[in-house]
């Protein structure tokens, strides 16, 4: 039998659809705790853990660590469920690759959470580790505040969805929906971002171009790098057969494993659009260094002749024609003109300037 750890706790003030991000840890991890069944559902905050209780099975229940800087609580977590030493070890450690392992008392999962931060313009990941055992799932967050699990909490509470009518299975796969819906606001945002740069190559405005397609690349690389194990996490969790995975609810796991193909193929369009877009910058960058070796060109052909007729003239010969004429000097500037002239013509027809 699994169990449930009881403390002190204090109430919640939670507005629904509310999501804040400072940047800063958690002093002190939060054990939010949701009981639930179709009928009613009981919400409490723990902030200690002083002993370990039955689960109550006409519940379904879902507990939260917000954060992993203690790490005698998630030892004494680890005891009541009895998991893993190496389960224990991939809770504390963060920064690991999206997986999923099958133990014969429950399943585990790390998924990334990722979220836009619009404030910095930059990507948030935390490390979010999901127990699945018998009528119990246990998150645990890397300490980061805020989550994307508003939503998720506000169906419960409001009885909104089919949730509340479902099994534990089915918050199992909610909490990673929930999850990989997330990533998809992350990609709309840099979309908008890679629509920006767009409008700035348009624009003529070019000056830190570079730098910025260079940044939503390696953004891009990154959501790769995360997106590509989910799949792969997806396929096991598909092929398992576990118990604690009804058939029903592998339907919707597979859901999921659709919108992580879409991802991908929309990570896949993002690079595209990106690589095109830098092609355009380096093609405008080319053709404005081919206008300007065209007009150094035209300049030089047409001081050519020019500077061939000074440099004859400006011999020390005694004998010249025209040297002795009172008007030579201005025949020849004359002559000068006239070429300039003719050879200008002769380019404007050619739509050379």
């Amino acid at each position: 039998m699994h169990k449930l750890f009881s403390g002190r706790y204090k109430k919640t003030g939670f507005q629904p659809g509310e999501m804040l991000y400072t940047g800063e840890k958690n002093q002190e991890p939060n054990i939010h705790i949701f009981q639930y069944n179709e009928k009613e559902v009981i919400e409490t905050d723990l902030k200690t853990l002083d002993r370990c209780m039955d689960v109550n099975k006409k519940y379904v229940t879902w507990i939260n660590i917000d954060s992993i800087s203690n790490p005698l609580l998630i030892e004494k977590i680890g005891q009541c469920m009895n998991l893993n030493s190496l389960t224990m070890e991939d809770i504390l450690t963060v920064d690991q690759r999206p997986k999923c392992e099958n133990f014969k008392d429950y399943i585990f999962v790390i998924l990334n959470m990722l979220r836009f931060n619009k404030g910095e313009n930059n990507i948030i990941k935390e490390q979010l580790s999901i127990i699945l055992a018998e009528n119990i799932v246990i998150t645990f967050q890397d300490g980061i505040e805020g989550d994307v699990f508003d939503k998720l909490r506000y169906r419960i509470r409001e009885n909104k969805g089919r949730i509340r009518e479902k099994g534990v299975d089915f918050l199992f796969y909610s909490i990673m929906d929930a999850v990989i819906d997330e990533y998809f606001i992350v990609l709309e945002n840099i979309g908008e971002s890679i629509e920006d740069i767009e409008e700035t190559l348009l624009s003529g405005k070019k000056e830190s171009i570079v730098r910025l397609i260079q940044g939503m690349k390696k953004d891009l690389v990154f959501l790769r790098k995360e997106i590509w194990p989910v799949r792969e996490l997806l396929i096991e969790l598909d092929r398992n057969d576990s118990r604690f995975i009804k058939d029903e609810t592998k339907i919707f796991l597979r859901d999921i494993y659709d919108h992580v193909a879409q991802l991908i193929d929309t990570v896949e369009i993002l690079r595209d659009i990106l690589s095109e877009q830098f092609d355009i910058y380096l093609s405008d960058i080319n053709n404005k260094i081919n206008e300007i070796m065209k007009f150094l060109t035209v300049i030089m052909t047409v001081f050519m002749p020019l500077t061939f007729l000074t440099g004859l003239y400006g011999m020390n010969f005694k004998f010249m024609p025209g040297l002795d004429n009172p008007i030579g000097f201005y025949i020849l500037l004359g002559a000068m003109a006239s070429i300039t002239v003719v050879m200008l013509l002769f380019f404007r027809m050619r739509k050379l300037i």
